[in-house]
C-alpha cells in the first residue's frame, strides 16, 4: 500500500511517515509500497519519530524508570506497613560488628604471608593465594552479635 493509505489504516499523520521514511525506515519498500506491519513495529521502537522530537526515546526511558521506582517505594510502603521489613539500623549495626570482626585479620594478611609472596612469581598463584586466605577469614569469621528474624516467618536470618 502507499503512504497515505499506511497513514489511514495505522492511524497516524502523513508527516509521522514523512519522518520514518527520513530515518530509513526499512518498511518503504521500492516503488512507493510500504510494509504496515513492519512500520508499525518499527515506528513503536523509535518513539520519536511520532513526535518527531529527537529525545522522545530517552524521556519515554526517564518516565518509565519513574514509574519503576513509584511502584518500587509503594511495595516497600506497603511491605513496613505490614511489618514485612527488617530495620535498617538493626542491619547496619550487625554489618558493620561483623566488618569491624574481620577488618584485623585481613589487614594482617599480608604480612602473614609476606614470607610466601616473596619468593612467588606468579601473578596468577599470587592472586589464588590472596583469595582462599581472605575466603578462610570470612569463613572462619564467627558471628555471635545476633539475629533477626525474618518478618515473614520469624527466623532467624543473619
Amino acid at each position: 500500500m502507499n503512504m497515505k493509505a499506511a497513514a489511514s489504516r495505522l492511524g497516524l499523520q502523513l508527516a509521522v511517515l514523512k519522518r520514518a521514511k527520513n530515518a530509513d525506515c526499512p518498511a518503504f519498500k521500492e516503488s512507493g509500497v510500504v510494509d504496515a506491519a513492519e512500520l508499525k513495529q518499527w515506528i513503536a521502537d523509535h518513539p520519536e519519530v511520532k513526535t518527531g522530537d529527537p529525545h522522545a526515546a530517552e524521556l519515554m526511558r526517564i518516565r518509565i524508570e519513574r514509574e519503576k521506582d513509584r511502584a518500587r517505594q509503594e511495595r516497600v510502603a506497603a511491605d513496613t506497613a505490614e511489618g514485612k521489613t527488617i530495620d535498617k539500623t538493626l542491619v547496619r549495626q550487625l554489618i558493620t560488628r561483623c566488618i569491624l570482626h574481620m577488618k584485623t585479620p585481613l589487614l594482617a594478611m599480608p604480612q602473614k604471608l609476606s614470607q610466601r609472596l616473596s619468593i612467588m612469581t606468579d601473578v596468577i598463584e599470587i592472586e589464588q593465594l590472596l583469595m582462599a586466605e581472605a575466603r578462610a577469614i570470612i569463613s572462619d569469621t564467627q558471628f555471635d552479635y545476633g539475629f533477626l528474624p525474618c518478618p515473614a516467618c520469624g527466623a532467624k536470618v543473619i
